[in-house]
């Protein structure tokens, strides 16, 4: 029987790429958009989920800057960045973007940026003459990441109703795997030996996109 991957968080990038149409500002810009993409995806071996990501914020910054990229100048982007620091940049539900919506957005603009308009992203130098990429990326506090404790991981296997609740959660604790990777396990992925009771996984499950 063929290994048939699931998807928690199923993608369509035919559906995305529409969506990201609605926000460019210009259909020349959205073919722009489309054809930087698909070079990208080719040079880098993009995986879907990666390229929705990149549409995402490049869709995010035409909805927030509503030109088109070939009119933006460096005081263009030194607002913007000054309106994210300051919080003045809300979404729908009148809170600010988090930071590592602000990080994503900022490092895909500049990708966009100096892919489409090289030379003129050479001359986009800030005052301590330091190049685009490093005076505008917004980069996020490394934070760490909230986990559940051990009581309450005993208390979620105590009051399981049923074995399978009780097995995805024994492993799910005792790997630290994703809930895609915990799904897509099979047999030939662990290591079982007689004298080691918890098997380990071969290799590595998880792929990171990105440039």
């Amino acid at each position: 029987m063929a290994f048939e991957k699931i998807d928690v968080h199923p993608i369509n990038l035919k559906v995305a790429k529409e969506s990201f149409r609605k926000n460019a500002p210009s259909e020349v810009e959205y073919k722009i958009s489309l054809k930087w993409l698909e070079n990208l995806s080719t040079e880098r071996s993009l995986t879907d989920r990666r390229q929705l990501r990149l549409l995402h914020d490049l869709g995010l910054f035409f909805k927030i800057y509503k030109k088109p990229s070939n009119k933006i100048t460096k005081e263009d982007l030194m607002k913007l960045k000054d309106n994210f620091l300051n919080k003045r940049i809300l979404r729908t539900n009148g809170k600010p973007y988090s930071e590592s919506v602000v990080e994503g957005l900022t490092e895909t603009v500049v990708r966009y940026l100096e892919d489409t308009y090289p030379k003129k992203m050479k001359q986009f130098i800030s005052s301590s003459n330091k190049p685009l990429r490093s005076w505008f990326i917004m980069r996020s506090k490394k934070k760490t990441p909230e986990i559940l404790s051990e009581v309450e991981v005993k208390k979620l296997y105590k009051e399981s109703k049923s074995l399978w609740q009780k097995y995805a959660i024994a492993v799910l604790f005792d790997s630290g795997a994703r809930i895609e990777e915990f799904l897509n396990f099979r047999f030939e992925d662990f290591e079982v030996t007689d004298y080691n009771p918890y098997p380990p996984i071969k290799g590595e499950i998880t792929v990171v996109g990105g440039f």
